[in-house]
Order: C-alpha cells, then sequence, then structure tokens
C-alpha cells in the first residue's frame, strides 16, 4: 500500500489553512498527530487529506465525548469554503 504524505507545502494545506483562518479569524495550526484516522484510506488512494476538527481533543472518545453545535457549525463552513477554494461548487 502506498500512502501520499501531504506536506506543509502542499496546495490542498494552504486551502484549508486559508479556510480555517477564515472561519476561526485565527490561523490555523499545522501539525502531525501520532495516532491513526480514517483520513489513510484517502491517503492510500493518492488523494491528498488535511485533518481539521472541533476544539476539545481531549474529550474524543471518551465517555462523555461530546461537542459544542457551533464549533461543528465552524468545521462544516471550513469544509465548505476548502471545497469551493479547491474548484468545487
Amino acid at each position: 500500500m502506498i500512502f501520499r504524505q501531504v506536506t506543509p507545502d502542499d496546495p490542498w494545506v494552504a486551502k484549508v489553512a486559508a479556510a480555517v483562518q477564515a472561519e476561526r479569524g485565527a490561523p490555523a495550526r499545522l501539525t502531525g498527530v501520532p495516532y491513526g484516522a480514517d483520513m489513510r484510506l484517502y491517503c492510500a488512494r493518492g488523494i491528498p487529506a488535511v485533518m481539521v476538527g472541533t476544539p476539545g481533543l481531549e474529550l474524543a472518545h471518551a465517555v462523555d465525548e461530546r461537542v459544542r453545535i457551533d464549533d461543528l457549525a465552524t468545521v462544516a463552513k471550513i469544509i465548505v469554503r476548502s471545497v469551493r477554494a479547491n474548484g468545487g461548487h
């Protein structure tokens, strides 16, 4: 299996980072993560993938896992803005 690693200078990263900046009003924090994610399935097909989520990672997959609705709406807007910036409608 061949994975396509997305580097910080990849154009897709710049588009997503710009969407984060526009929606959150603060620069995106670019970092790698030590855990697995379903995005590996996209990478396995050569599709660049960038992970963006809501605040509160410490609650992920916990007994009391939760997310604020306004944070979820912001992530949805980031996704739409990123896709549009990439030529999507």
